[in-house]
């Protein structure tokens, strides 16, 4: 019981550092998890299928954004460096609800979630640094 608390509140922490082989099995298992879960929902009702999925959703929000946190600052990176993807998308919906209609304005920002995507995901994709950093002391098993 101590072991699943524990590994609970490390799921839930933002300080300190994770590395590339604890950020991709996470998120693998996750998407395995909603793949599940998308699965058991077909054979739901609409509504049941819709809260189930949008519950296991929400209750992976926290973990994944600690994990990529803690994945940025095995890299030396700031933890806001997980804005990246959403920022351009924070920046459309602005756009959008001042227009009311999506134009060449509001669509230019979202055109952006691609490659600040693809920058994160590189970013998380790069090894870590091999000595203490600002964030916590270098992590001894890692994944090359």
């Amino acid at each position: 019981m101590n072991s699943i608390l524990h590994t609970l509140r490390h799921c839930m922490d933002f300080r300190g550092r994770a590395s590339r082989s604890e950020y991709w099995i996470f998120h693998v298992a996750g998407m395995l998890a909603l793949l599940f879960v998308s699965l058991i929902s077909s054979l739901l009702p609409a509504w049941w299928a819709a809260w189930l999925t949008r519950g296991v959703a929400a209750m992976l929000l926290l973990p994944t954004l600690a994990v990529s946190v803690r994945r940025m600052h095995d890299t030396g990176r700031s933890g806001w460096s997980v804005l990246l993807p959403a920022l351009p998308l924070a920046l459309s919906l602005f756009f959008f609800s001042l227009s009311g209609l999506p134009g060449l304005l509001g669509l230019l920002p979202l055109l952006l979630v691609v490659p600040g995507t693809a920058l994160f995901l590189i970013m998380a994709a790069q090894r870590g640094e091999d000595h203490a950093n600002s964030f916590g002391p270098a992590l001894f098993w890692r994944s090359y």
